[in-house]
């Protein structure tokens, strides 16, 4: 991940201080096999609070001007969920995402997320961090 960092702000001579966007969301990847691990029922928001079966997704990329680098996607399971590791909230694994992220330079870092993602805890992280939080 390192690598791609710096190769994507070498590459766009991104300088410093220069406004990025961190942007988080989640979505789900509807499936239909009862047995397929990692697989619950999630509120689709996007559908009217539908029930919808499947593998729901917290993702995260880099926006800078055009440019967009995919960083991470963590699979979000419901607590019931067995054989799929700890359970994490979503506002924890966009945290872990948040705390992951390693800028090769100072750069004026904005988080970008909708609703859902403002919690407490992720905004007191930002600041920590010196970042803005727009949700």
């Amino acid at each position: 991940m390192e690598i791609a960092l710096r190769r994507f702000f070498d590459t766009l001579r991104i300088k410093a201080r220069s406004a990025v966007f961190l942007l988080i969301d989640d979505t789900i990847a509807q499936k239909s096999g009862k047995k397929i691990p990692g697989c619950c029922w999630h509120k689709y928001y996007a559908q009217n609070m539908a029930n919808v079966f499947g593998h729901q997704w917290v993702l995260s990329a880099l926006l800078y001007k055009d440019f967009l680098l995919r960083l991470w996607g963590r699979l979000y399971h419901c607590r019931t969920t067995k054989g799929c590791g700890r359970f994490r909230t979503k506002i924890a694994i966009a945290q872990k995402m948040v705390k992951d992220l390693e800028l090769p330079v100072s750069y004026k870092l904005c988080i970008l997320a909708d609703g859902w993602y403002w919690a407490k805890q992720l905004v007191k992280l930002c600041r920590k961090r010196g970042y803005h939080m727009i949700s």
